[in-house]
């Protein structure tokens, strides 16, 4: 009923702020009351922040809890959430830099491996090729136009044994990229769970928080790391291994509505005062630990109905860390990563081996490796970690199980009672609502009785309070690599994701270059590196020919055919141009060829297509291991069946396009080795868009694949009406605070703003009503009444279509295809609009978008940000990795709060004074620029941005400020002088210029006439500087004013070897100055050289003589009152 007014729920059992959010959409309401003198409270009543939460989300209430609430108390309300919102909003902005970081970070060691394995691929590679081409001329062309003779250039056992190789080579490769694979999506989904984490926390007004804490520096994690040290047992992890633990962090798990119930619980079932509660692991699914276990932290072991009688399911706790791990590793250990894990660590200990054999005197006996990467033995990578969560457990009442044992050897934990049902009796429930103790049944480990594994039957006995992050300490042959990321820059469970990668990624390349060294030094072929050496001895040397012309087919010492003649060439089946260095051939070359059907080309210096002329009969191209980038045409091949494009450089999938268009026909291809090729994606596109092909990479196109392909092929979707009444919401309208004018609040941030289903347009229509809209809506009004649009993931490349929402204030359009924003003047009262990885190079069509106040923009190839001008009211604005090089545009942005412009290519660290105009800007990320690089970065920034909290995700100390004060005030620097003085052009043409006042204690090398040409006038009062001789020259100075400074005439007034300036260098000045600056002696003015002195002021000082003054022969006017002097000169 939208037009109720007042609710009274005092004296229910709602715990949970969701519930407030549901009454938001209540637009009359006027009186809520969770609490009553007469009925009582419920226990959300007591969750930290529970009027500030419920006085924002219930804008129209004047009654709160029985008491009056005015604008005063809405508005207090507002002020606070919106400052928690900013902050949580900059956490996850830092959380996604953090992650970005990560993954560019990983890319570069990802690049690393794959050369790394390509150096390798490509030395047996092109052995086999070279080999194989040979046989394959002799095998198919005529006699006359065979290739010179030459002979057996291997035997079948180096064959095998080089194929073996090969083969080694690409499971390498396929590791990579489950390495890979693993590694992005461990990195996202610990980002993702970190950011609900946030936003748990400020949904919930604090009452679900995680509190990181570290053996060193928290009494209470080390604590928790001594309780997990003493359950743990080595033998039972011998097998893996593994040694011993370390706990790397602890977080302290704060959930008060769980909290409360369980406190609850315990006052109502504990008879005898006694709290029996003890500390348990909770054992995860071990095929999906750490959504498990991030599940629980967030939402706790769930809550049984009241109106049930089916109990939940039961919750297997142990005191035991093998029994929660050892399932979880026997699983990993079956997972791609980690068979891909274990074959890297077997592949290095292997090697090291045999090279110990060799170095002995030994032989090394050739193997097949495959067999050996296929083993079943478990090898962990030395740095493997866990986590565990420990729980509070009421244990008032529990029972030994029957069977009373499990097998030492079991896996999980989870399936003992599926396996081995209890023969005991049932217990009927015991709750909730009852005062009976909950029966707790427990098994005992044959091999341990100590060790014990518990069956909870209510979520109500169970508090989570901690998870314990750790790694696993092992005895390794490669435990001597030690790689340590950023952690503290890139966050700790993400920098050990990073740590994890970067072991993995390091293991094949450092390898591999001791290998090789080790190789070069000894000159000894290690295992499979002596088919290599012996190899090309028995192929011959072929000639260089980097431009193949007509004319070189009769040059017998190029070595093409064994009988150079022109009746050869009808015979020519094979062309074999491998190895040649080859750069173009010849339009003219192979017109000869009349029955051409092979060109093998790899191993060459091709960058392109076109230098390969076009040939009817040709069906097989071998263009492997060249240098093309992409692929422009491929006209004039009709009859090609297979093309081998495999180890180039292709930079994108848009030569797919190109052989969809020009050989629809093919039937093979070969693209592996190149990056735009990698992951699932390219495969699936060479599918869609090639309909021969059978096979792809050496594997055989399957009909799933096919079908697969077709889908992901289709074209890009069209924003139609149906698609916009799927993707609109209408979300909660709220009054605005002491008024009527309606104002939907922000959303939180990271969050949606509506409900996904209770909001949905088409839903809404399908209901004939409007929900939460303030009018019945139609078919033929429903645009009007949209506040959200959601587009995202899309593949849009254009937003034609998008019209017409007069009242739509939130626009998402992330992960499409967008090249340009001209279709939003059909949105003119936008606020938010997020365009994250899309495909923008400027940001035009924003600039009459006057209520915006939040642009997400990040991940584009954004240059130009000149609409961003007239953007008066946007608050913060998000352009993280992107191409912005200038901050002049931000200056003009006066409302701006929080600017995020990490990983772009600002290199000009001056260009910061740019935003001192921003009187707002509190939060600022410029992290990943060049200008970060420079030196005293960050405290130039804090001393220049004065209003600055937080700054590249870090705040801002007070002693980070007293320490920038230190470094930066009391300088004349030419940011104090454009500060002063207005930008500056090449010099000034200023002749006063006024620095009094300003704290100067050092007065730098500014003051000169390579910038103040035409100075006449310095003045400088009231600045602690006591040293002058690093100013000047200054040609044409005139007066210099230092009154109520701290000169010292001994020693900062005559410039010397290190300072060029001075007292001396001004040779016009007529009037100086220096009145109040504790000046006790003046005989030093004998030495300086001032000739055209005709006024000296030197009031106020502690003068007790006149004296040394017989050279200012041009001295008209001393004054020297207020001073000690007791008799004049004679």
């Amino acid at each position: 009923n939208l037009k109720l007014r007042s609710i009274n729920l005092a004296g229910n059992r709602i715990c949970s702020f969701k519930e407030v959010l549901d009454v938001a959409r209540l637009r009359h309401l006027e009186q809520m009351n969770f609490s009553d003198p007469d009925w009582g409270e419920n226990p959300i009543c007591f969750l930290c922040n529970y009027q500030t939460y419920t006085l924002y989300h219930l804008s129209t209430l004047q009654v709160h809890d029985c008491m009056n609430v005015g604008p005063e108390e809405h508005r207090a309300s507002e002020a606070a959430f919106s400052k928690k919102r900013l902050y949580y909003n900059m956490r996850i902005k830092m959380l996604k830099r953090q992650a970005a970081d990560a993954i560019r970070s990983a890319k570069t060691l990802d690049e690393e491996r794959r050369a790394s394995i390509g150096r390798d691929l490509a030395a047996a590679d092109n052995t086999l090729r070279r080999a194989n081409a040979f046989q394959l001329a002799r095998r198919d062309n005529a006699p006359e136009a065979r290739p010179p003779q030459a002979e057996d250039p291997a035997e079948s056992q180096d064959r095998q044994a080089l194929v073996r190789r090969l083969q080694l080579n690409q499971v390498e490769l396929e590791d990579t990229n489950a390495a890979w694979n693993s590694f992005s999506t461990a990195v996202h989904g610990e980002r993702d769970a970190q950011i609900r984490a946030l936003l748990l926390e400020l949904q919930t007004g604090g009452n679900v928080r995680f509190e990181q804490g570290t053996p060193e520096t928290d009494p209470w994690a080390a604590q928790i790391e001594d309780l997990v040290k003493g359950r743990f047992r080595a033998e039972e992890f011998s097998r893996f291994g593994i040694l011993d633990l370390k706990v790397q962090s602890v977080t302290r798990l704060h959930h008060r509505s769980l909290r409360i119930r369980f406190e609850e619980l315990l006052e109502r079932l504990d008879d005898n005062g006694q709290k029996q509660v003890d500390h348990l692991f909770y054992v995860p699914d071990p095929r999906r630990a750490e959504e498990d276990l991030q599940s629980v932290a967030e939402e706790g072991l769930g809550e049984a109905s009241p109106s049930s009688s089916s109990r939940p399911p039961r919750i297997i706790l142990t005191n035991s860390v093998s029994i929660a791990e050892v399932a979880r590793l026997d699983h990993y250990a079956k997972t791609e990563m980690g068979q891909a894990s274990s074959r890297a660590v077997r592949r290095i200990a292997r090697l090291q081996r045999e090279r110990q054999t060799v170095a002995a005197g030994g032989s090394v006996a050739t193997v097949d490796l495959l067999e050996d990467q296929a083993s079943s033995s478990l090898v962990l990578p030395p740095v493997c970690s866990g986590v565990l969560m420990i729980c509070s457990v009421f244990m008032a009442e529990q029972q030994s199980d029957n069977p009373p044992c499990f097998d030492g050897v079991a896996g999980d934990a989870r399936e003992l009672w599926a396996n081995e049902p209890s023969t005991l009796p049932p217990a009927g429930p015991d709750l909730p609502g009852g005062d009976r103790h909950p029966r707790v049944l427990y098994r005992t480990r044959e091999s341990d009785p100590k060790q014990k594994v518990w069956s909870v039957p209510w979520p109500e006995l169970v508090l989570p309070e901690f998870l314990v992050e750790f790694d696993y300490q092992q005895m390794s042959e490669a435990s001597h690599m030690q790689v340590k990321p950023r952690q503290a820059e890139l966050g700790a469970s993400i920098g050990r994701l990073l740590r994890d990668f970067a072991f993995f990624a390091k293991l094949g390349v450092e390898e591999q270059s001791s290998r090789t060294s080790a190789n070069r030094e000894e000159d000894v072929p290690i295992g499979q590196d002596s088919v290599l050496q012996h190899w090309p001895q028995a192929l011959p040397e072929l000639p260089t020919i980097e431009r193949f012309e007509p004319s070189m087919w009769c040059q017998p010492l190029l070595m093409l055919l064994a009988v150079p003649q022109p009746e050869s060439f009808s015979g020519l089946r094979v062309l074999n141009l491998h190895g040649r260095k080859l750069r173009r051939i010849e339009a003219s070359t192979l017109q000869l060829l009349t029955g051409l059907e092979t060109l093998i080309l790899s191993f060459n210096s091709i960058e392109s297509m076109g230098v390969i002329p076009q040939c009817q009969t040709l069906t097989t191209l071998d263009v492997s291991h060249n240098l093309m980038q992409k692929v422009s045409s491929m006209v004039g091949f009709p009859s090609l069946l297979r093309l081998d494009l495999s180890w180039n450089l292709l930079l994108s999938l848009e030569p797919l396009s190109i052989l969809q268009r020009d050989v629809p026909q093919l039937e093979h291809l070969v693209i592996l080795g190149n990056t735009a090729t990698r992951g699932d994606n390219g495969r699936l596109m060479a599918i869609a868009k090639l309909s021969c092909l059978r096979t792809l990479d050496d594997q055989k196109v399957t009909p799933e694949e096919v079908e697969k392909g077709k889908a992901s092929n289709s074209e890009h979707p069209q924003i139609t009406e149906a698609l916009l009444m799927q993707r609109s919401f209408v979300a909660p309208s709220k009054a605005s605070v002491g008024g009527s004018t309606e104002a939907r609040r922000p959303p939180l941030p990271g969050s949606l703003g509506y409900d996904p289903e209770k909001d949905r347009v088409c839903a809404l229509l399908g209901q004939g009503g409007g929900g939460s809209s303030p009018s019945r809506m139609s078919t033929a009004n429903w645009r009007s009444q949209v506040e959200v649009v959601d587009l995202r993931g899309l593949d849009l490349t254009d937003l034609s279509g998008l019209s017409n929402f007069p009242r739509c204030q939130s626009l998402r359009l992330c992960d499409n295809q967008l090249t340009g924003l001209d279709g939003l003047r059909g949105c003119p009262r936008l606020e938010e609009l997020s365009v994250e990885r899309n495909c923008l190079s400027n940001l035009s069509g924003l600039s009459h978008l006057q209520d915006l106040r939040r642009l997400d923009a990040g991940c584009n190839q954004i240059t130009d940000v000149l609409d961003l001008q007239k953007l008066d009211k946007l608050c913060q604005l998000s352009l993280e990795d992107n191409f912005v090089d200038s901050l002049d545009t931000f200056a003009q942005l006066y409302g701006l709060m929080e600017l995020y412009l990490s990983n772009n290519v600002v290199e000009e660290l001056r260009s910061i004074l740019l935003l001192k105009q921003l009187p707002k800007l509190i939060i600022l990320d410029l992290s990943g620029n060049d200008l970060c690089s420079a030196p005293d970065y960050r405290l130039y920034t804090i001393f220049h941005l004065r209003k600055l909290k937080v700054l590249d995700g870090l705040p801002v100390t007070q002693a980070e400020q007293q320490e920038a004060d230190h470094k930066f005030s009391g300088r004349v620097t030419m940011e104090l002088l454009e500060d002063k003085l207005g930008p500056s052009p090449s010099c000034y043409t200023f002749r006063t210029v006024d620095l009094s006042g300003q704290g100067i204690r050092e007065l730098g090398q500014l003051l000169n006439d390579d910038i103040f040409p035409s100075l006449r006038e310095l003045i400088l009062d009231g600045n602690p500087f006591s040293d002058i001789r690093n100013v000047g020259p200054l040609s044409k100075l005139l007066v210099l004013r230092m009154n109520k400074t701290r000169i010292d005439l001994e020693k900062g007034m005559l410039g010397d070897g290190d300072a060029c300036g001075g007292i001396g260098t001004f040779p016009q000045l007529q009037v100086l100055e220096m009145g109040q600056s504790g000046i006790t002696d003046i005989s030093y003015f004998s030495q300086f050289p001032l000739q055209s002195l005709r006024i000296l002021h030197l009031p106020g000082n502690d003068i007790t003589k006149i004296e040394g003054l017989s050279n200012l022969e041009q001295l008209r006017e001393l004054v020297i009152d207020k001073n000690k002097v007791k008799q004049l000169p004679a």
